[in-house]
């Protein structure tokens, strides 16, 4: 839950020591209260939990079994291990401002065989 700030496709800005980069949004940026619970979309078996994806902050990686992963970024802290099987709404991490958010924010993606795919052709569209 949360107001969209950065949609599938778009240009976001990153910062490093040679200045400003501008990076394709391969997901959805959400605005979300900082700590706020972030939840499994589907279904799945955690396939990674760390810090190392570059400008994602804390990561985690669900996969659904079917061609289907879903990624979860910018948290401020991971509650899911590598391994774990979780169930849709369970919970797997916190909101936070890691990686190149500005603010606390939800990342997430949904990959179809390892491509990226846009989040509004799966999510319900809010009445």
């Amino acid at each position: 839950k949360g107001r969209l700030i950065s949609t599938f496709g778009s240009k976001v800005d990153t910062s490093t020591s040679l200045g400003i980069n501008r990076v394709r949004n391969k997901g959805i940026d959400i605005k979300a209260e900082e700590a706020s619970n972030v939840r499994a979309s589907r279904a799945g078996r955690v396939v990674y939990c760390d810090s190392y994806l570059k400008g994602l902050g804390k990561t985690v990686i669900l996969d659904h079994g079917d061609g289907y992963q879903t990624v979860y970024s910018y948290n401020s802290d991971i509650l899911a291990s590598v391994g774990d099987i979780v169930q849709q709404n369970d919970v797997i991490a916190r909101v936070g401002n890691t990686g190149r958010a500005k603010e606390p924010a939800l990342h997430f993606e949904i990959r179809k065989d390892a491509e990226p795919q846009n989040p509004a052709y799966y999510l319900p569209v809010k009445n």
